[in-house]
C-alpha cells in the first residue's frame, strides 16, 4: 500500500514538474533560434553575434566593417517584425498589408517624403560611409530573408515575406524615427494631418519622446548616465541593448533596428545620452504663393493607384490648401529638418566608432561625458544641476518627470538606487497641502477618514502595493476633471466632494477594502504588439486574423512619471504612454543596466503568463549569452547557410 501511495505521489510530483517546465518554456523562453554558422561574402573575417534571453545583442569582430555587418544581422534576427513594419511604414506601403485601414497613413507618409528624400540622401554619403551602410544592409538581408523568420506568426498571418534590405531603406527608417521623435499633434486636433499622424503612431505604438529624461551621476566610486525613453505602449520595445567589440574599439548602449542610430551609449572614447527631441514644428503662417509648389506622389493600392497632392514650400509643407481669395491668409504649416535631403548616417557611424553624436534630423539635446564632468548639449526643457555630482535634463516639466526628486539623491551611490527609486518629492510636497484642506471637522464618513489616514501614513513612494499612491492619483484626476488647471488650494467643500468621488470610484472598480487599492492594480498599464490596432479590421480576412491574434496585455509594477521608475499617470493632451525603456551605462567597462516591459505575444500562454510580470532591472552580461551565430567568409564553394527551426522575433 505504501509503495502504491509513494508511486502515486511520485507520479503526481513528476507531472507537476513537467507541466511547470512546459509552462515556463512556453511562457518565458526568449531569444532567436539562430543558425550556428553562416558563410557569407559580406565579412572579411569570422564574426560572432550572440543574444541574451532578454533580447540584448553582443557582436565580436576583427574590423569595424565586419561589426557593422553583424549588427545588421543581429538587428534582423532580434526585431524582424518591427524592422519590416517600420520599413513598410517609411515607404508608404502599409496599405499593402493592412488594406483600407492604412491608406490615410500612407498618404501622410508620402507628404513627409520619407522614402523620396531617403533615395536622394543616400547619394550624398561619402564612399566609406556608403560602403558601411551597404554592409549593414547585407547583414539585415541575411537575417530577414531566412526561411525561419519568414515563417514567424506575423508574416504568416498577413501572408507576406520580408524583402531584401537596400541601403536607402535604413535612411527611410531613420527619417521615420526622427519624425516619430517630433511631438505628436494635440489629441484634440481632428485635422486630416493630425488624424493620419495619430494613426501612424498608433500602429507602431510609439508616440514620440516628449517625456524623456537623462541623468548624469558622478560619485567617488563611479560615473554613470541613466536615461528614460518613454515610447508609448509597445509591448516589444524598438530599442535594442547592444555591445560591439571590433578590436580597435567598443560600443555599449542602445541601437535602433533598421538604422545605425545610437542615441545612448559608451565607447572607448566618449559617453552620451540624447533626449531624442524631434525638430518638427507646427504653426500658422502666410506663405507667398510663388514659394508654394504642388507635387504629386503615387499611392499604390491593391486595385488601383491614387495621386496624393502635396503643397511644398522651402523647408516645409502646407497642411491645408490656402484660401486664394485672401491674399494674406495664414494656414497650418509643418517645418521639419527632414524636408531637406539629409541623413545622419555618417554621424551615427562616427558614434559607433567612438565619437559622441550631434545629429540634425533629431535635435542634439542631451548629455556628454567630458574628462571631469557631464556637459549639457542643446537646450532641454528642464535642467537641474547639483554641484558636480548630479545633472538632470528632460523633455518636459516637473509634473511629468522626477525633476523635483533629484534634490533627494545627493547621497546616491549606485545605479540600482537610481533606477529602482519610486519616491516622489512632488508627492511629498503636495500631500500636506491636500491634508491641510481636509480638517477633521469636515470628515464624517468612515471611508473618508481611512483614506485620509492612508495619505497621512504614506511614504510618498509609488510602490506596487501602495494604496496611498492610488488615492492621491485618482483624487488628482478628479480635481483636474472638475477644475482644469487648479491645484489642491480650492474650496474645502469642493475638495471633500472630490475625495468622496475618488473613494466611490476606487470602491466600485477595486472593491470596498482600501488595503486592496494597490498602485500596480490601479495604474492600468496596457501594452500592445506593434502593428495591432484597437479598430475593427476592414482590410480582409488576413488583417482580421492578425489583429485578433495580438490582443493587448496588461502589466503591473511600481513607478510614476515623477519617480525614476516609470508608471502610468493621467497626461492631459497626450497619447497613452504605458511603456518605457530605462537604463544606465557606467563610464568604465561595467555592463549596461536596463529595464523595459516586454510580453512574448508569440509563445503559447505567453501573453497570459507574462502579462502580470513587472519589468525587472537586469544587465547585459556576456555570461548570459545563450544563442550565437558565427558569420564566416564565404568559401570557394559559395554561400551556405544553416537553417534553424521556425521562431518568432523576440
Amino acid at each position: 500500500m505504501f509503495k502504491s501511495v509513494g508511486l502515486i505521489i511520485t507520479t503526481v510530483l513528476t507531472g507537476i514538474t513537467l507541466l511547470g517546465a512546459l509552462i515556463a518554456y512556453l511562457a518565458f523562453s526568449a531569444g532567436p533560434s539562430a543558425p550556428r554558422m553562416i558563410e557569407t561574402p559580406s565579412v572579411g573575417q569570422m564574426t560572432t553575434t550572440a543574444w541574451t534571453p532578454r533580447g540584448g545583442i553582443s557582436v565580436s569582430a576583427s574590423t569595424f566593417s565586419d561589426a557593422i555587418t553583424s549588427l545588421g544581422y543581429a538587428h534582423g534576427r532580434s526585431r524582424s517584425w518591427q524592422i519590416a513594419l517600420w520599413r513598410q511604414a517609411a515607404l508608404g506601403r502599409l496599405s499593402e498589408w493592412f488594406g483600407n485601414d492604412a491608406v490615410r497613413i500612407d498618404g501622410w507618409v508620402l507628404q513627409l517624403g520619407l522614402a523620396k528624400d531617403a533615395r536622394l540622401a543616400v547619394e550624398t554619403l561619402d564612399p566609406g560611409s556608403l560602403e558601411l551602410l551597404k554592409k549593414y544592409a547585407e547583414g539585415l538581408t541575411l537575417a530577414l530573408t531566412s526561411n525561419d523568420l519568414n515563417r514567424g506568426v506575423p508574416f504568416l498571418l498577413l501572408d507576406i515575406q520580408s524583402e531584401p534590405w537596400l541601403p536607402w531603406h535604413s535612411i527611410a527608417v531613420e527619417r521615420l524615427f526622427a519624425w516619430i521623435a517630433t511631438e505628436a499633434f494635440n489629441v484634440a486636433d481632428q485635422s486630416d494631418a493630425a488624424v493620419a499622424d495619430r494613426a501612424l503612431r498608433s500602429l507602431l505604438h510609439i508616440y514620440g519622446f516628449g517625456l524623456n529624461t537623462v541623468t548624469g551621476v558622478r560619485t567617488d566610486a563611479l560615473d554613470f548616465v541613466a536615461a528614460r525613453y518613454v515610447t508609448g505602449d509597445s509591448g516589444i520595445p524598438f530599442f535594442v541593448e547592444t555591445e560591439l567589440d571590433y578590436a580597435s574599439g567598443t560600443f555599449t548602449g542602445l541601437t535602433v533596428p533598421g538604422t545605425l542610430i545610437a542615441p545612448f551609449g559608451r565607447t572607448h572614447a566618449d559617453t552620451w545620452a540624447l533626449l531624442l527631441e524631434g525638430t518638427g514644428k507646427m504653426g500658422m503662417e502666410h506663405i507667398p504663393a510663388d514659394q508654394i509648389v504642388l507635387e504629386y506622389e503615387r499611392l499604390s493600392l491593391s486595385t488601383h493607384e491614387e495621386l496624393v497632392g502635396i503643397l511644398r514650400f522651402p523647408g516645409g509643407v502646407l497642411l491645408t490648401e490656402p484660401d486664394k481669395r485672401a491674399a494674406r491668409a495664414t494656414v497650418p504649416t509643418l517645418r521639419w529638418s527632414g524636408f531637406d535631403t539629409l541623413t545622419d548616417t555618417e554621424v551615427w557611424l562616427s558614434a559607433l566608432a567612438g565619437k559622441a553624436p550631434s545629429p540634425e534630423l533629431i535635435a542634439p539635446v542631451g548629455l556628454q561625458k567630458t574628462q571631469f564632468s557631464w556637459t549639457v548639449t542643446g537646450s532641454p526643457v528642464a535642467s537641474e544641476r547639483y554641484g558636480n555630482q548630479i545633472v538632470f535634463i528632460s523633455s518636459s516639466g516637473e509634473e511629468l518627470t522626477p525633476q523635483r526628486t533629484v534634490s533627494t539623491l545627493i547621497d546616491l551611490v549606485s545605479v540600482e538606487d537610481l533606477l529602482e527609486s519610486d519616491f516622489s518629492q512632488s508627492a511629498r510636497e503636495s500631500v500636506p497641502l491636500l491634508l491641510g484642506r481636509l480638517p477633521d471637522s469636515l470628515i464624517t464618513m468612515a471611508d473618508e477618514r481611512e483614506a485620509v489616514r492612508y495619505l497621512q501614513n504614506w511614504n510618498h513612494r509609488y510602490g506596487a502595493a501602495e494604496p496611498g499612491a492610488s488615492i492621491l492619483e485618482v483624487l488628482t484626476r478628479e480635481i483636474l476633471h472638475q477644475e482644469p488647471g487648479t491645484n489642491f488650494l480650492m474650496a474645502d467643500s469642493l475638495l471633500l466632494e472630490q475625495l468622496t468621488a475618488t473613494i466611490q470610484f476606487l470602491r466600485s472598480r477595486f472593491g470596498p477594502e482600501l488595503s486592496g487599492w494597490r498602485w500596480d492594480t490601479v495604474q492600468q498599464r496596457q501594452i500592445h504588439f506593434p502593428g495591432s490596432t484597437p479598430l475593427p479590421a476592414d482590410g480582409g480576412r488576413k488583417e482580421a486574423a492578425f489583429v485578433g491574434k495580438y490582443l493587448p496585455a496588461f502589466i503591473s509594477g511600481p513607478g510614476h512619471p515623477q519617480t525614476f521608475t516609470w508608471g502610468s499617470a493621467r497626461m492631459p493632451e497626450r497619447l497613452a504612454a504605458s511603456s518605457a525603456w530605462e537604463g544606465a551605462v557606467v563610464t568604465d567597462s561595467s555592463p549596461l543596466y536596463f529595464r523595459r516591459p516586454s510580453v512574448d505575444f508569440s509563445a503559447f500562454l505567453g501573453t497570459f503568463l507574462t502579462a502580470d510580470r513587472p519589468p525587472i532591472l537586469t544587465r547585459l552580461l556576456r555570461s548570459e549569452l545563450q544563442y550565437s551565430t558565427n558569420l564566416v567568409p564565404a568559401s570557394d564553394a559559395g554561400l551556405s547557410t544553416s537553417i534553424s527551426p521556425a521562431s518568432d522575433d523576440q
